[in-house]
């Protein structure tokens, strides 16, 4: 038999509204008869009627995610860390992939407008406020909230501060006395946060912004390994690089590695992200950590606390804008100083089993 509202009511021979109220933890039940109420129910295995529930409170309990692909380990792990967070608020995620696409983003949207989730988030490598799809969410009344992105003053967003982690990253190079620092991946726009972060801190050590020294590329693998023969044909040579993203500085560290030049002894290659990977990578990367988890939980606090204002009606929700801390993991990739690498080692014979031990001529006897 299906257990219903009404019957968890007769055993407590109260309305079903009340035991609806606990059931959602709307206030105006005591926490005595909650506490008694959600036992209960969990001991007949209630499961609410998700159609009738939607209907009645006009809430689905779920969340779109409109994400732009799922083969990139930061998007992959960011989507993990959020359904993680989501579930502990008892929401579900509706995910949609779009392929970097502006119109399949719109599509995704509407979708999920649609489907009538309670909020999006949207995960974006780019400047939010200034495309179709933010015209798109101005015209609805769905709540939002963009990570990985500023956005502007009236959104919701929490990202990684990217132009002190890019300025890290230098600082890091420039430290261990590297002079001709390239970087892959940068967007030169006077709106991308890491380009500024790179011109920043090139400036503040005096070193020349060379436009030949910024190679442009998508975030892949495939992308920074094609980049690497581009580096090598600069003149003079850059003695480190500066990876926009995990995925192209392991692409280059394998395009260097194919071509003969090692990675850090002839040149230091520095990421950014922390993805898992970039720690067992063949050389682990030295790298700036995007605290992933973090963001995922401010992001699904942000969705929980705006809906709860609007049902409760206690006040507006406030805006709220997160900006992040990057760290500096240090790893191999950029190896010592550059002084302490003009170490000549002498040559040494090592005589084992694979040659003998008797002379050539001794042989012939």
């Amino acid at each position: 038999m299906e257990i219903t509202l009404d019957r968890l009511a007769q055993k407590f021979n109260i309305h079903r509204s009340t035991v609806s109220r606990a059931l959602s933890g709307i206030t105006g039940v005591s926490p005595e008869l909650r506490d008694k109420i959600i036992k209960e129910a969990e001991e007949m295995n209630y499961q609410p009627h998700a159609i009738g529930r939607a209907l009645a409170t006009k809430k689905t309990n779920t969340i779109g995610l409109i994400v732009p692909c799922v083969w990139n380990p930061l998007c992959g792990e960011i989507i993990h860390h959020l359904e993680v967070y989501a579930h502990l608020k008892y929401f579900n995620v509706m995910l949609s992939v779009t392929g970097y696409d502006e119109t399949e983003e719109i599509n995704a949207l509407r979708t999920l407008m649609y489907r009538q989730v309670d909020a999006v988030l949207i995960l974006t490598n780019y400047e939010f406020g200034k495309d179709k799809l933010f015209l798109e969410f101005k015209e609805s009344s769905i709540p939002f909230v963009v990570i990985g992105y500023s956005a502007p003053a009236n959104i919701n967003y929490v990202a990684v501060d990217r132009e002190t982690g890019v300025n890290m990253a230098v600082e890091h190079l420039t430290n261990l006395g590297h002079k001709r620092i390239a970087s892959v991946g940068l967007i030169m726009k006077s709106y991308d946060h890491k380009f500024i972060g790179y011109k920043k801190a090139l400036e503040k050590e005096g070193l020349e912004i060379r436009n030949d020294f910024i190679v442009t590329c998508e975030a892949s693998f495939e992308t920074g390994y094609n980049s690497a023969k581009k580096i090598l044909k600069l003149t003079p040579c850059p003695t480190a690089v500066f990876a926009a993203s995990d995925v192209i500085a392991i692409g280059l560290i394998n395009g260097f590695k194919e071509m003969g030049v090692r990675v850090p002894e002839d040149i230091a290659v520095v990421g950014f992200d922390d993805i898992e990977v970039a720690a067992y990578a063949g050389v682990p990367l030295t790298t700036i950590h995007q605290p992933k988890e973090e963001m995922a939980k401010i992001a699904i606090d942000i969705v929980s606390e705006y809906l709860r204002c609007v049902e409760e009606e206690a006040r507006v929700p406030l805006v709220r804008q997160n900006l992040v801390e990057p760290k500096l993991v240090i790893r191999d990739s950029c190896g010592m100083k550059l002084q302490q690498r003009n170490i000549v080692l002498q040559p040494r014979l090592i005589v084992r089993e694979s040659t003998g031990h008797c002379r050539m001529k001794d042989r012939s006897e």
